[in-house]
């Protein structure tokens, strides 16, 4: 059997967005230093490293929450600080660490949220808005829970709540941060076979964080190590990136990589313990 994610990724010349140079931080406090990197188009490239090492930092700089200190992110060409930030919002969406809503919004009414960058001057919801939520819905196995308030819904059914919504925004990228969280290991699956769907089926282009490097492993085209300072340890598919040496160096973690039974790539299994 195949790796899901088997094909390797174009860079460069097949990139849809592009960075350089990249610094961030918060007031004097530098996080993310000279980042120099390309997102190829319509793959999955997830970003892995250590807790605190920037990992969603980058994926908001990327959403332009948060503005650079110095660099450069083109999206297609563009410099994204010469494109409008309602253009910008219906071509890159976000799926935030911990997003917040109030608990009695209805799941529908989350989702069509995701159409506002889509909205006519007049703001009124078309046909195309319903036909996005309703798609949004079934394809996050939501339409049930529609009129469900988000406080009525488990961790996992809000988690998917907020994927429609990213997912009815329509959007050429998606940048999801720790889409599986609060999921147990079915459901995490089930969310990234979705995931894993919208790039070879629809053709988008995701960028995600991940912290279970074998979840990671299977589901990316592409992967990006970051190391606790801040910077790019190393760029390319799982086979490439997950050696023992950067699992080391950027996780303090004594591992194998052994072989994945089930498609055949890499699998990293922490080294036992001394008796």
């Amino acid at each position: 059997m195949t790796s899901p994610a088997s094909s390797s990724p174009k860079l460069a010349s097949d990139s849809i967005i592009s960075v350089s140079d990249l610094h961030v931080g918060y007031g004097d406090r530098t996080v993310l230093k000279g980042l120099n990197v390309e997102i190829p188009r319509r793959q999955i490239t997830t970003l892995i490293g250590s807790n605190g090492c920037g990992k969603s930092t980058f994926l908001t700089t990327l959403a332009r929450v948060r503005e650079p200190h110095k660099g450069r992110i083109s999206f297609a060409g563009t410099n994204i600080s010469e494109l409008s930030r309602r253009d910008y919002a219906a071509r890159v969406g976000l799926l935030p660490q911990t997003p917040s809503a109030p608990g009695t919004l209805k799941v529908s009414e989350l989702v069509l949220r995701g159409r506002y960058p889509h909205q006519s001057w007049y703001g009124r919801f078309t046909e195309e808005d319903e036909h996005a939520v309703s798609e949004a819905l079934r394809r996050t196995a939501l339409l049930d829970l529609a009129e469900r308030p988000l406080n009525a819904l488990s961790g996992g059914q809000r988690q998917r709540a907020w994927l429609a919504m990213v997912l009815a925004q329509d959007t050429e990228v998606m940048l999801l941060d720790e889409p599986t969280t609060y999921l147990d290991l079915a459901h995490a699956v089930d969310m990234l076979r979705l995931v894993k769907s919208l790039s070879t089926v629809d053709g988008r282009t995701i960028v995600m964080v991940l912290h279970d490097l074998n979840l990671a492993a299977r589901y990316s085209d592409h992967l990006i190590a970051m190391g606790s300072g801040g910077q790019i340890l190393k760029t390319g598919s799982a086979r490439k990136v997950l050696t023992t040496e950067l699992l080391a160096e950027g996780f303090g973690l004594d591992a194998i990589i052994g072989r994945d039974p089930a498609t055949g790539g890499p699998m990293v299994v922490p080294a036992a313990d001394p008796i």
